[in-house]
């Protein structure tokens, strides 16, 4: 949302409202807008017990939720679109052992369209999100480089080395997938988000310098000097691309 507002001057919150209407509407500007609760409490056996209870609950009010005559998406979205990724896996579990059923299974047979997709995202563990985005970058004719970037560009180091580990569980290394879908600056850029970033803090007078090597070899030079630009941001932290930004 932040890097939204930067972008286009505008809240993304408001384009939301603006652009899209119905249950998406509702889910998409509910999962923007809420807040994220701080996990970061005590492990106590009261903390696990309400958890486990809250889990419980909302298992029992999305099930209510999607029986009967017609479905109430509007409870659909006041659970799903609330409570974190981590939280919804637990109402996951809390579903599977009351009602037999994923909750990805019983809202696929009960939604539809984008509002559908975007439950389904949702409601997706993180690291299963990551491989899928994966898979549909690559799946059919062509890759979608831009897509298949994002999903590593964009994402913590150790969030890389989770979707790597779960991808490579399937039995083919994912460094082959790359060799097979990327050519050229592209691949090489994704190898090294392959083999994982630091996470440091930055360093303000590097990046200096370094934004002044890029702008050398960009702005300051007939063409365009590919192999420094991925060999600074590449290799450099999140933070430290940010700084370099800034510079």
């Amino acid at each position: 949302a932040e890097a939204y507002f930067k972008a286009y001057d505008a809240r993304l919150i408001d384009s939301l409202k603006d652009e899209l209407s119905g249950s998406l509407k509702k889910a998409a500007v509910t999962w923007i807008s809420k807040a994220e609760p701080d996990r970061s409490a005590d492990g106590s056996q009261l903390v696990v017990a309400l958890s486990k209870a809250i889990a419980e609950r909302d298992a029992d009010e999305i099930h209510a939720a999607c029986k009967g005559w017609g479905t109430d998406e509007s409870r659909i979205v006041s659970v799903v679109c609330s409570r974190t990724k981590s939280h919804l896996l637990e109402v996951d579990l809390a579903h599977r052992d009351k009602y037999k059923s994923t909750l990805a299974n019983l809202l696929s047979s009960e939604i539809s369209g984008d509002f559908k997709k975007l439950i389904k995202y949702i409601i997706m563990p993180e690291v299963v999100f990551d491989v899928y985005i994966i898979d549909k970058a690559t799946k059919g004719f062509g890759t979608n480089e831009a897509l298949f970037i994002e999903a590593l560009a964009s994402r913590s180091p150790a969030r890389v080395t989770r979707a790597r580990a779960k991808f490579e569980a399937r039995g083919r290394p994912l460094v082959d997938k790359v060799n097979s879908e990327l050519s050229g600056e592209l691949k090489k850029i994704a190898l090294l988000l392959l083999d994982g970033r630091p996470e440091t803090p930055a360093d303000e007078s590097l990046a200096e310098q370094q934004a002044e090597e890029l702008h050398e070899a960009g702005v300051g030079q007939w063409g365009t000097n590919e192999e420094k630009f991925i060999s600074v941001l590449g290799t450099s932290s999140v933070a430290q691309c940010q700084a370099i930004r800034k510079g």
